[in-house]
């Protein structure tokens, strides 16, 4: 702010004195390095902020907020609403295949929302083109009496060694673009919390698919439990 503020003064300054030089640079040149610094400088501080937002969700315990019924299908819908414009920008195929009369799953739908947005965006973001595609799917498996949400995408997928880490806090294949490898951390943590589980499969141009299995809601052992 000061910098802007303080900008019109020196630009009337050196329109007057055209021939003076600072730090051997004349003075538009100088005015175009000090925008892209602060720039930089901004766009920095938002990076740190962002990372240690995500490290406090990492870190923090998980909570006795796990207790809503949640109809993962509804979530599902929801989350989709949220990146209706991103998902058009990034591909021209994208499809859904929610199963019907899938049972209602206890957790917090607030952070199961979290990992299917996290999940989704990152298909976004591996797609190279929109002729590219995207699939988000449910389903229920009776002999693990689990729900399962599925992200898959033909995007160029990663090799074996990286798909290892995926879920190593602060492993990225997006530094340059911003990645501060921990929204897979965070999701795997939530899906641990909630008794789930988060597993990837992938490989060199095979696309990803992204697996939270859940566990169905059990009235009969609530009620023995209670």
């Amino acid at each position: 702010k000061a910098w802007q503020e303080f900008s019109p003064v020196l630009h009337a300054h050196f329109e007057a004195h055209p021939d003076i030089r600072v730090c051997n640079m004349s003075y538009s040149e100088l005015d175009q390095r000090i925008a892209l610094m602060l720039n930089s400088i901004e766009d920095s501080a938002a990076r740190i902020k962002k990372i240690i937002t995500e490290l406090k969700d990492f870190s923090r315990p998980s909570g006795a907020d796990i207790n809503q019924m949640v109809d993962v299908n509804a979530m599902i819908r929801k989350s989709l609403g949220l990146l209706a414009s991103l998902l058009k920008k990034s591909t021209r195929h994208f499809s859904t295949r929610l199963k019907s009369s899938i049972p209602e799953i206890e957790a917090n739908e607030q952070k199961l929302q979290q990992i299917v947005i996290n999940l989704i965006v990152n298909a976004c973001q591996a797609l190279e083109h929109p002729d590219q595609s995207i699939a988000v799917s449910t389903g229920f498996s009776e002999s693990s009496n689990s729900v399962i949400i599925t992200v898959s995408d033909t995007g160029p997928g990663i090799d074996e060694e990286d798909l290892s880490k995926i879920v190593e806090p602060f492993f990225t294949t997006k530094r340059d673009d911003g990645g501060t490898g921990l929204g897979l951390s965070i999701c795997e943590k939530i899906a641990n919390d909630h008794h789930g589980t988060l597993t990837f499969t992938s490989g060199k141009s095979q696309g990803m698919t992204a697996t939270l299995r859940l566990p169905a809601f059990q009235p009969d052992k609530k009620t023995a439990e209670s």
